[in-house]
């Protein structure tokens, strides 16, 4: 088995693409749910993002509510369940799924173990108060020189890259014999 080599901090485009993935299928759920059911009200036809005449405004508006209701649902509905699924993930793979697919983890500032307590602090707590004031606590990671978000700060917590090393492959230390010939 693989050993990984940990410590050099993770770079800011590989923290904002995993972002991205862990949040992709809630926005796409429910900005897909969004253009289809807008476009179609507005329209009569699905997929059809032709110019809406003036006489149907005040037709659209009802539509809008309902559009805003079924969002509010998903969104209170979905999101605690990838909170959820991150909180696992976290805990057992030191790591978001954005995370692990660009092979990057989470480590304690300490350099041991994440326990529970840690990891509730980062992704519940800590995400909550980093997304108020419109996202400032993730911004904060592009001024900090250690690339911490308010989350991490909270929960005393860096992300790194995961680098792979073969033992094996490494060159052994000298023994001091002369195996040349």
């Amino acid at each position: 088995m693989p050993a990984f080599d940990t410590g050099e901090l993770a770079p800011l485009w590989k923290r904002l693409v995993a972002g991205v993935i862990d949040n992709a299928p809630f926005f796409l759920l429910t900005g897909t749910y969004g253009i289809i059911y807008v476009a179609h009200r507005a329209t009569g036809t699905p997929l059809n993002f032709s110019t809406l005449p003036a006489s149907q405004v005040p037709q659209i508006i009802p539509s809008l509510w309902l559009f805003a209701g079924i969002s509010l649902v998903l969104f209170f509905g979905l999101y605690p369940l990838m909170i959820i699924a991150n909180v696992i993930l976290v805990k057992t793979k030191a790591a978001s799924m954005g995370k692990l697919i660009l092979g990057l983890r989470i480590v304690r500032e300490e350099d041991i173990s994440l326990v529970f307590r840690d990891v509730i602090i980062r992704e519940i707590v800590g995400r909550f108060i980093s997304t108020l004031g419109l996202g400032i606590g993730y911004l904060w990671i592009l001024f900090d020189k250690r690339r911490q978000g308010w989350h991490d700060k909270m929960a005393r917590t860096l992300v790194i890259r995961r680098r792979y090393v073969n033992p094996a492959a490494r060159p052994a230390a000298p023994s001091g014999e002369n195996i040349v010939g």
